[in-house]
């Protein structure tokens, strides 16, 4: 996973195991979000913004639960902003409850290493039938609109059995 296009695998996976035997809440946070910018994130303009938006139509299995996921990953993604540049660290919250703060990040970890470990699963598979990451990411991107891709999805995500239960 040293190579051509497994490359963002090969980071993805040393991201997560890092991630994995952190002993810090903090760094398990930045390590889980570098783990899922290797896979969903381009050198394209408003990252956050396409990184929550990727990995929400990839693992989101109805719209409620791809609004669900969006929402979470731009507030992650903002939390890891935070934790690098030093600033004050903000809570995070789904449906109105807070899942996360510097005190207790245990529910957000929960949710990141499962969206990070099923993330390389699905990237495991999907990565054989496209020529690289930039291909992979049009197909996210346009995945969007056309509901032919959505049930791609879908269904590699019942082969490894994801349910995100958020």
């Amino acid at each position: 996973l040293t190579k051509g296009k497994y490359v963002l695998l090969g980071r993805s996976i040393k991201r997560f195991s890092q991630a994995i035997e952190n002993d810090s809440d903090l760094n398990k946070v930045v390590d889980f979000i570098i783990c899922l910018e290797s896979l969903y994130s381009s050198k394209e303009t408003e990252l956050s913004h396409r990184f929550a938006m990727r990995i929400a139509s990839v693992l989101g299995q109805t719209p409620k639960e791809k609004i669900k996921i969006e929402e979470l990953m731009r507030q992650l993604y903002n939390l890891r902003s935070k934790i690098v540049h030093g600033d004050t660290i903000p809570p995070v919250e789904l449906d109105g409850e807070v899942i996360g703060s510097e005190e207790n990040m245990d529910q957000c970890l929960k949710i990141l290493e499962k969206i990070s470990r099923n993330s390389i699963k699905l990237f495991l598979q999907l990565i054989n039938d496209y020529e690289g990451k930039e291909e992979l990411h049009k197909i996210i991107d346009h995945s969007i609109y056309d509901p032919k891709l959505q049930k791609l999805f879908l269904k590699n995500l019942k082969k490894i059995k994801f349910e995100l239960e958020i």
